[in-house]
């Protein structure tokens, strides 16, 4: 009721402190939940405090704790362990070299004590031989007293303490720049250490995304480290590919009454179409795209006013699909348009071989000729090889050049120029709508 009194002056003006508050208050729960996660380690068995409160692990009690749900729970799990274990490297690595300089210092003044005693050991080796020489002219000199060695003390080398290189993630959390699902996020998209993605590659990349990250939200900032994650790891596409393929599953069974089951878990080339054709065949009943066309406005207003569920609709067309497959045009899809992959690029970055699209729509329906096989890599200007890869329109997982080349010979491409800052057929300030290439870019 308060803040219904509000102007929306105040209103805009109190999202700054409420965004603030939410930031300290998740950045402590993630420290809280880390501190929880290290007194239930596995090492203290039934005495883990989790344990002892009667959950069976940190991620239970944490979500007992916060009302999360138990994925969001793990992430700020996840989270706090790993500010927890930056810090205690950092410690480490200080205490380390702290212990190594003065290390290095003792060894040095016992090093110069050393020095200092044998000049003054060879002072009076001198003094002593002079005197006798002396004293006693006609007999030879005294014999050369061996110098007594003076033990060195040894340095012991420290062993090297790595800090994590997801240290500038962390730090950027603790000091409130972005929250702990941000900081998840850009964990998850970025992914692990592998023999092609170093940790020195992670930290760099890193330098960009601390930059970004403050005005992304959870899932933008996923996208985004995920991309640059890809952008490192080209080479690694069509084997992560390969392994989405063999993950595939489809279980079918008919189930006691009768009803029959299907579940099935494609990858990303094979659910994007299954997704493009539900959508087609739905869309008018989920709130979709509104048809100018008379009997596409048509079709659409008859699939609002059946009266058979969204799911009953579903099935029967998809049942339907299957009865129509022997017979119908491979390249149409009632209901819909085709799904096709769309390849974005700048001119800069585009591949040589495939040719730059004109001010006009330059479209293909069949292998282009012009084009050839989609290359696996590009040349830049400096002479050095890029990687060659696109997106499933709404998908993130990235497709290989393979894939690519398959798509352009099945169904052509729609060449799109973008500007290096995304700004699609700059056609200045005269028109106020969309012209048609303009909308296909958008």
């Amino acid at each position: 009721a308060e803040f219904s009194r509000l102007s929306d002056a105040e209103v805009l003006a109190a999202r700054g402190p409420i965004a603030d508050l939410l930031r300290l208050s998740n950045t402590a729960a993630a420290m809280l939940a880390g501190t929880i996660a290290h007194r239930s380690r596995p090492q203290l068995g039934q005495s883990g405090l989790a344990t002892r409160h009667g959950f069976g692990n940190p991620t239970l009690m944490v979500q007992h704790a916060t009302g999360l749900s138990r994925i969001e729970a793990g992430r700020l799990l996840a989270v706090g362990v790993l500010m927890a274990d930056t810090e205690t490297a950092e410690q480490q690595a200080a205490d380390a070299a702290r212990d190594a300089a003065l290390a290095a210092q003792t060894a040095a003044d016992v090093a110069a004590d050393a020095a200092r005693e044998a000049v003054r050991e060879a002072a009076r080796e001198a003094e002593r031989a002079a005197a006798w020489a002396a004293l006693h002219p006609n007999l030879p000199p005294l014999p050369t007293v061996p110098r007594a060695v003076v033990p060195v003390a040894a340095v012991m080398p420290v062993a090297p303490v790595v800090v994590p290189w997801q240290a500038p993630i962390m730090h950027a959390i603790a000091s409130g720049t972005f929250s702990p699902s941000i900081g998840d996020a850009l964990l998850r998209g970025l992914g692990t250490l592998d023999q092609a993605i170093t940790a020195e590659k992670l930290t760099a990349a890193l330098r960009a995304l601390l930059v970004e990250a403050p005005m992304m939200n959870t899932e933008q900032a996923y996208k985004r480290a995920r991309r640059l994650r890809d952008d490192l790891d080209a080479a690694g596409i069509l084997a992560r590919e390969k392994q989405a393929r063999d993950d595939t599953t489809w279980s079918l069974w008919r189930r006691a009454d009768g009803m029959v089951t299907l579940h099935a878990l494609m990858a990303p080339e094979q659910g994007e179409m299954w997704l493009a054709t539900y959508d087609a065949l739905t869309s008018p009943r989920r709130g979709g795209v509104r048809f100018v066309d008379p009997t596409r406005a048509a079709w659409a207003q008859s699939v609002k006013d059946d009266p058979r569920t969204l799911d009953q609709i579903a099935a029967d067309s998809f049942t339907q699909l299957l009865k129509l497959g022997a017979d119908a045009d491979p390249n149409t899809l009632f209901g819909g348009r085709r799904p096709v992959v769309q390849i974005i690029v700048t001119d800069h970055d585009r591949p040589t071989t495939v040719s730059a699209p004109t001010a006009g729509r330059a479209h293909t329906t069949g292998p282009n000729p012009a084009a050839g096989p989609a290359p696996a890599a590009g040349i830049t200007e400096s002479g050095r090889a890029k990687s060659v890869f696109a997106y499933l329109e709404g998908n993130p997982a990235p497709i290989s050049p393979e894939t690519i080349d398959r798509h352009l010979c099945d169904t052509g491409y729609l060449g799109i120029l973008f500007s290096p800052t995304g700004q699609p057929l700059n056609v200045g300030r005269d028109q106020r709508l969309f012209n048609h290439d303009q909308r296909h870019a958008l």
